[in-house]
């Protein structure tokens, strides 16, 4: 019994360290650097936008590539662009959390399945959405298509 029970701890301070060892990795991790060295002024916005599922980053009209928006429709009184990219099934079937099942999770986080973009145009800025300054530089990288 003694051997049992010496056993379930073992086993029980083996299940607790894993998130704590993973939290501390994570933490660590998080103060590290990327391109510390390349400063840009930031003389340029977009805004980011969630309804708590989906990411969205926008771009005001002026700041979009006219190689970019010359595929797009769009009238004069839309002025934001909204862009989202994801699975498809999780995007269409999963506009809340409370929409959220299992199967879509798995789906979208480990199959390799079908994606999309969103797009949603805007007149005008919305307060809840939040503003990312960037240098034009990274404005630049932001609006130069993936598959060139």
């Amino acid at each position: 019994m003694k051997r049992f029970l010496t056993l379930l701890g073992k086993l029980l301070i083996l299940i607790i360290s894993i998130p704590i060892l993973y939290f501390l990795i994570a933490l660590i991790l998080t103060t590290i650097t990327v391109n510390e060295k390349e400063v840009y002024p930031k003389e340029t916005f977009v805004y980011l936008n969630t309804n708590g599922v989906h990411l969205d980053i926008i771009f005001p009209k002026e700041k979009i590539t006219s190689s970019l928006l010359k595929d797009l429709e769009f009238t004069e009184d839309d002025n934001y662009f909204s862009f989202g990219w994801g699975d498809e099934n999780f995007y269409l079937n999963t506009p809340q959390w409370k929409d959220l099942t299992f199967k879509n999770a798995i789906n979208a986080l480990f199959l390799k399945s079908s994606t999309l973009i969103h797009l949603t145009k805007y007149a005008e800025v919305n307060p809840n959405w939040i503003k990312i300054e960037l240098s034009q530089k990274q404005l630049s990288a932001l609006n130069e298509p993936l598959w060139t």
